[in-house]
């Protein structure tokens, strides 16, 4: 069947709360994607953010977001009063400051939980998820060493049981209310596509607890991770994760990677594997030293994918964009049925149009790497837009009408699936931007607003006209 989908992060809902939630905005944008005829949302990934709010660095990609708790949920529970609930209502609060106002609403949750003897349900949970156990230690662990990196931890301090315990209670109530949302959507006929970072961040329970598992050298990383220059930096990027000790790994059978990859099948119906390059091969940056002096080396490769094969055989996995330098990735990901991303904007910017694209591929206007579409359009001369417009069959450079074609453009082309961000839907432009690779403050902060809501329904005749004409809709 071809299908088409939306990309909204859950932190990106409208709602009351300064910060999505998996509460009623999530309930009724399903809704709104269904009466569109959409049938895939695609999200980031679930895991804790860092401080700077980015979801693709993480304390522990087994920690599911507290943030995306929704107050009214646990006010329902029994978790919070009515009067807790309203004063945690804000708008336009930086995520730092946000983050610490609702961690001090959710331990007011939790003591309460507690109280009612959730503790019952809580403490089996972590121990039948061994992972999820080992962020919520070192999150505890962190807070008892007084926010410190790891490596200044006293080996004297021990995690309290309480914050265990809290940090528990977030894990557990977060599968409350997405397991809750997820049989929502499942039922309006729409499936969700998550996203797996392929790197843990050095400050991570992942590293902590499995150091033999990282090419370290005293604790610190020997190399990291980065890519040489590509269509997002003509300079390469240094993100700077240590990197995978592939034959400690491989005397392992991979669990730790594998445990990641079974984790994400437990949140979404499709994930998304991000830099699924670095599985083939990984670009190893000395650790003192900028990209370009980076060089490739072989990543865990066939065994590795034939070990998730084998485990969750019956997952669906969507491999990202392989960029400049993904032959052996493409032919990796054919192996196993893993579908490939293709990016518009890139097509374009290459000289081509979407009718290159073949039927496996699952191809997207931009994701949350890129400009919006209008942004991409508005940074070019006139003459340039009248090349895209060439490319996309219209004489025109007009930014707005070039992003309503290139939406409908791909709709219509052969791809089965088809996803565009809905900023590219409500034809938005930079301002909109959800993140700016290389850049570690100002991204993600990205809100839908309640007249985008008002717009969208009014769309969502013409949408759903739309996807029919183009065959995305099940008869």
């Amino acid at each position: 069947m071809r299908k088409a989908g939306v990309l909204l992060h859950i932190s990106s809902l409208s709602g009351d709360f300064g910060y999505g939630t998996f509460g009623k905005q999530a309930y009724a944008f399903a809704d709104l994607l269904a009466a569109c005829g959409f049938t895939i949302w695609q999200v980031l990934p679930f895991n804790l953010p860092c401080e700077t709010a980015c979801p693709y660095s993480s304390a522990s990609t087994f920690f599911g977001n507290p943030m995306f708790l929704d107050p009214e949920i646990l006010e329902e529970k029994g978790y919070l009063t009515q009067e807790e609930v309203e004063g945690a209502k804000c708008e336009g609060v930086l995520y730092r400051e946000l983050y610490r106002r609702r961690m001090k609403l959710l331990r007011l949750a939790s003591s309460r939980a507690e109280a009612k003897g959730l503790r019952a349900s809580v403490m089996p949970f972590l121990e039948a998820n061994p992972r999820v156990a080992e962020g919520c230690r070192f999150l505890a662990k962190r807070d008892a060493n007084g926010g410190k990196p790891w490596r200044a931890w006293s080996s004297e301090v021990t995690e309290a049981a309480d914050d265990v315990w809290f940090y528990a209670f977030l894990q557990y109530e977060f599968f409350e209310q997405w397991n809750a949302l997820h049989e929502y959507i499942k039922a309006k006929g729409i499936e969700v596509i998550g996203d797996i970072p392929i790197y843990c961040d050095y400050e991570s329970s992942e590293v902590y607890f499995n150091r033999s598992c990282f090419r370290l050298e005293g604790d610190l990383p020997s190399y990291v991770s980065g890519v040489p220059a590509d269509d997002f930096s003509a300079s390469g990027q240094k993100w700077g994760h240590p990197l995978y000790d592939t034959a400690a790994l491989a005397a392992e059978n991979y669990a730790l990677l594998y445990d990641r990859f079974a984790y994400s099948s437990l949140l979404y119906d499709v994930t998304r594997i991000d830099h699924f390059q670095a599985l083939v091969s990984y670009y190893a940056i000395p650790r003192d030293v900028g990209p370009l002096e980076g060089h490739w080396e072989a990543g865990v490769g066939q065994p590795f994918m034939e070990r998730l094969h084998a485990g969750v055989g019956g997952h669906r996995f969507i491999a990202e964009d392989f960029g400049l330098y993904g032959d052996a990735s493409h032919a990796m990901a054919s192996a196993y049925g893993i579908p490939d991303m293709r990016i518009l904007q890139f097509t374009l910017s290459h000289g081509e149009s979407p009718a290159v694209y073949g039927e496996q591929s699952v191809v997207y206007t931009g994701t949350h790497d890129n400009d919006t579409f209008r942004g991409y359009l508005d940074a070019m001369t006139e003459e340039e837009r009248c090349r895209v417009g060439a490319l996309l069959g219209a004489e025109t450079a007009d930014s707005a009408t070039l992003t309503r074609l290139a939406v409908t453009t791909l709709l219509s082309c052969r791809s089965a699936r088809v996803v565009v961000p809905i900023q590219d839907l409500l034809c938005q432009g930079t301002e909109a931007r959800m993140n700016v690779p290389g850049i570690a403050e100002g991204n993600w902060s990205y809100r839908m607003t309640p007249s985008d809501i008002t717009t969208l329904q009014a769309m969502s005749g013409e949408l759903h006209a739309m996807l029919a004409q183009a065959g995305r809709i099940k008869e």
